[in-house]
């Protein structure tokens, strides 16, 4: 079931970050990990880093903040590591804009992420649209994209049930 593909599911998100006069080092303390292939580990978000800044506003803006944990997967679209860590100093040294790309964990991300049952009688539909997401790290997964007024999950999400959870 869910809980077994879960583990698995991974939130992609980026981040740009624009040097200043003031601040051109992205803050980032990265590790190659060996067990995990695929970007470079975020092991520490340093003081008075791009990143850092970035992380100050994310909440406002409504943006992911980067966070101990994470994987930094592309730079500038650059995916091997040698590359991600060589176009990092380029671009503090040119003060250029850089593209950030992460992945974190789903569970992670989002606490909210969980498992129901719901019923529905024979001739009723469950009521939502999907559509299939393919991330690199778990494949290809579904995503709900509406929920239609009246349907069983509305029900559900509209239920005591679904609020005790919150």
């Amino acid at each position: 079931r869910l809980e077994a593909r879960k583990a698995h599911l991974q939130y992609e998100f980026d981040v740009e970050v624009k040097p200043t006069e003031r601040a051109s080092r992205i803050g980032l303390r990265l590790q190659c990990d060996r067990q995990e292939p695929g970007g470079l580990l975020v092991e520490e978000v340093t003081e008075d880093g791009l990143v850092e800044a970035h992380n100050k506003t994310a909440p406002k803006q409504r943006l992911q903040p980067v966070q101990t944990g994470d994987r930094l997967l592309a730079v500038n679209g650059l995916t091997i590591a040698n590359q991600i860590l060589g176009e990092l100093r380029e671009s503090a040294e040119k003060k250029e804009t850089v593209q950030l790309h992460f992945s974190r964990e789903a569970e992670r991300s989002s606490p909210q992420f969980w498992e129901v049952d719901l019923r529905r009688q024979a001739n009723e539909r469950w009521g939502i649209k999907v559509a299939a997401y393919c991330t690199a790290c778990a494949g290809d997964v579904l995503l709900i994209t509406r929920v239609l007024p009246g349907s069983v999950v509305d029900r559900w999400n509209r239920s005591a049930a679904c609020r005790a959870r919150r």
